[in-house]
Order: C-alpha cells, then sequence, then structure tokens
C-alpha cells in the first residue's frame, strides 16, 4: 500500500533531523581529533588565505575553536538546531580565513551540507545534502581518472587490498595496473550514477556501503594506517548516505521554513558544481574533491644538515638524509600529523608557505632548498620542475600566487624585517 503523504512528510523531515545531527556530530569528533589544529600551535605555522590575519589573539582562538565545538554539540542534540549550525558555520568560516589547512576535505563538506540545512525547506536540504554527496563521488572519481595515479596511489591502494595474498600490482603488465587502479573511481561514479536514480537507488545504496567499508579497510589500522579522522569522515558519509538516499523522501515535507529567493538555490546548485575548475588547476585538490588524486602540484623540502637542529622537534624527527648527505628532507605531512592530527593541506602555495617557515627557522647559515613540481599532465604524468634555494628565492615564488602563501607571522611584520 502506497505511504499516505503525512507519513512521508514525517520522513523526510526526520531524515532532515538526523541528517543534521549525523554531520554535525561526525564534524564534533573529526575537530576534537584535530583540536591543536582549531587553536593554534606554536612550532606549526598558520597560513591564512588572505594577506590578512584574522585569528586573533590565543585566548580568541581558544574561545572560538570551543564555541564551534559547543556549537555543534547544540545542534547534536537541539529540537530546532539551525541557528547552532549557523552558529557553527560562521565559527568554521572564520577559521578556515586565519589558516588553510583547515579546509580539511570533511569540513569543506560540512560548510556546504550547512549552507542547506540553515537555508532551504527541509525537502530541499535534503535534496541539495544528494547533491553535495554525489559530486564529492564524481569529482574524487574523475580527479582519478588520469596516467599519475595508476603510477602512484592507484597500486598502492590495490597492493594493500591484495597484501593478505602476497600480490603484487607493481609486477602486473601495464594495462592490466591501468584497468584495475581505474576500477576504483570508475566504482564511485558509478555508485553517484546508481544513488542518483530512484529505480537504482537501492544497488547505489550497497555500491556506497561497500566503497566506504572498503576504504575504511585500506585506511584504517590494518591497511595504510591513515589518520582516524579519514575512518570518522567515511563512516559518517556512509550514514548519511543512507539517511539522505533510503530514508528520506523526494515529497515535500508539511514544514515550512524560512523561504529564500530562487537565485539561492541556484548559487547552491553552482556550487556543487565548483570542482569542474579543479582540472584546470583555478581550484584547490580538496575544494576540488580531489581526494587521494596523484595529479596535483608538489614540492620537496630540504635543509641543510647543519640547520635541522634548529627546527621544531616533531620537524626534526621527519627529517631524513638524502643520497646528497649535505641536505636533509623533511616530510611536511608527516609533521602536520605529528603536530595537528590532519595530513598538510595539498597544493604548492600552501606549502611553499610551510617552506618559507622552514627556511626562516633554518636561518641564512642553513640554506633550504624546495622542489617544486608542477601538475601532472593527465596522460603522460609529465611534471615541470624548478629547484628554488633561499628564504628570499621561496618567499619570491609564493608571491606569484593570487592568494596568501605567507605564513601568518610574517603578515604583521614590516617586509624589510622579515
Amino acid at each position: 500500500m502506497k505511504p499516505s503523504r503525512s507519513k512521508l512528510s514525517k520522513d523526510g523531515a526526520t531524515a532532515w533531523q538526523w541528517f543534521s545531527k549525523t554531520l554535525a556530530g561526525a564534524t564534533f569528533v573529526m575537530i576534537l581529533l584535530s583540536f591543536p589544529l582549531w587553536t593554534g600551535t606554536l612550532d606549526f605555522p598558520r597560513i591564512p588565505f588572505l594577506r590578512t590575519d584574522l585569528e586573533g589573539p590565543a585566548w580568541l582562538a581558544n574561545a572560538r575553536a570551543t564555541g564551534l565545538l559547543v556549537s555543534l554539540g547544540l545542534v547534536v542534540f537541539s529540537v530546532r538546531p539551525r541557528l547552532f549550525l549557523g552558529v557553527a558555520s560562521v565559527l568554521s568560516a572564520w577559521s578556515i580565513l586565519s589558516d588553510q589547512e583547515r579546509l580539511q576535505p570533511w569540513m569543506h563538506q560540512f560548510l556546504l551540507a550547512s549552507l542547506g540545512l540553515c537555508f532551504l525547506h527541509k525537502d530541499q536540504a535534503n535534496r541539495y545534502g544528494r547533491w553535495v554527496i554525489l559530486s564529492i563521488y564524481v569529482f574524487s572519481g574523475l580527479s582519478k581518472i588520469d596516467i599519475s595515479f595508476t603510477r602512484e596511489l592507484g597500486p598502492l591502494f590495490l597492493r594493500t587490498a591484495l597484501s593478505p595474498w602476497n600480490i603484487e600490482p607493481w609486477s602486473w603488465p601495464e594495462g592490466l595496473r591501468v584497468a584495475t587502479s581505474w576500477s576504483m573511481p570508475l566504482f564511485e561514479i558509478s555508485t553517484a550514477i546508481l544513488l542518483a536514480r530512484r529505480s537504482t537507488r537501492t544497488i547505489g545504496l550497497v555500491g556506497s556501503t561497500l566503497l566506504h567499508v572498503a576504504l575504511i579497510g585500506l585506511l584504517g589500522p590494518f591497511g595504510l594506517r591513515h589518520s582516524p579522522i579519514v575512518l570518522v569522515w567515511n563512516a559518517a558519509i556512509l550514514v548519511e548516505v543512507w539517511i539522505l538516499f533510503g530514508w528520506a523522501k523526494d515529497e515535500p515535507t508539511t514544514i515550512d521554513p524560512p523561504k529564500v529567493p530562487s537565485p539561492f538555490l541556484l548559487i547552491l546548485g553552482l556550487i556543487t558544481l565548483l570542482p569542474v575548475l579543479e582540472p584546470f588547476d583555478r581550484l584547490d585538490p580538496w575544494p576540488g574533491h580531489a581526494l587521494y588524486a596523484s595529479h596535483e602540484g608538489r614540492l620537496i623540502v630540504e635543509v641543510a644538515i647543519s640547520a635541522v637542529d634548529r627546527l621544531p622537534a616533531p620537524l626534526r624527527y621527519t627529517s631524513r638524509v638524502g643520497r646528497d648527505e649535505e641536505w636533509s628532507r623533511l616530510d611536511l605531512t608527516a609533521w602536520s600529523r605529528l603536530v595537528r592530527g590532519v595530513p598538510a593541506y595539498p597544493g604548492l602555495r600552501a606549502n611553499l608557505g610551510l617552506a618559507e617557515w622552514i627556511a626562516a627557522r633554518a636561518g641564512p647559515s642553513g640554506p633550504t632548498r624546495v622542489v617544486l613540481f608542477g601538475r601532472a599532465a593527465r596522460w603522460s604524468g609529465e611534471r615541470s620542475r624548478e629547484d628554488i634555494i633561499g628564504l628570499d628565492a621561496i618567499r619570491s615564488k609564493g608571491r606569484t600566487f593570487l592568494l596568501n602563501s605567507q605564513p601568518a607571522e610574517f603578515l604583521s611584520r614590516p617586509l624589510h624585517n622579515q
């Protein structure tokens, strides 16, 4: 028997409530697991998005981080969570402007979904939440369909998955390695297509479950041992998918929150399509949903061995002497995970800011060398290379970007004192 309209309406409103609570609850846990990221630390630089530092004094940063956790907690336990979602969104945006690394993929999803949850009708917010998740699946998949993925992360994922049987994908013929590597992003895209259609949504839910369970296995303690935050986020998205695609109905709810003008709906729709700019290098990898992609620009930071002792202890811990025994290579991602609990923000701009901070700590008598590799060509995997040595050269390269690349502590100083 077909459900009554009132039953469908109740299902839609309840799904909205549970989607809000799941989103906020998972974000609460992930912020707690990366709390030093949100309060700031003395031994890790902040790289603001703008050339003005909006962080404020330490007590304000601590108060903002605490307020963010409290507002997210109130979303979970409140019957009317819109106001607290709005507060959490404002505090999150303020925090992100003060430090690019805070724009983690899970925080980006929270901000996108919160726009709909705060301002749209509940049935519209449910649909918009679906579009956010579909956007993540589709663009994450598309970002991996290039030759660099089949030579780097694709075989690494395959080797991890097949390790119980001691199967080594690196020894496979190239055609087989390419096909099996691309089967992973194609599965992501196929799952999105299946979820988008009512007639295939049940199959899509099964596909989504398999996808996230496999990612948790690959990235968890028995696989690549990535941050627990990654596991929380994958589990949260899986729950959200079942709420939005398995529970929420397509019919309008009887709840009538404040209306928004139709241009706002168009703006929200366009926001979910912004990742189309990422392949053209007009959007950073994480906001472009380029998750576990291999093509983004990257850099290597090395300091003279004589200068390693001047660096903070967590950064010294990551140093490894390379083939050239005059230089010691630093691992920026390991450093960030040690100090803040999250990987370093990908892309050249923010990492050049980290390199500038390191170069300033190393001092003029301990030069810093940056080897900068550009974005990998889609079908050849070729990258440009540029070697930059010394603080002044690193700083000059950073200023070629539209957005800020300098550490916050340097922004407040006159140029000739830096």
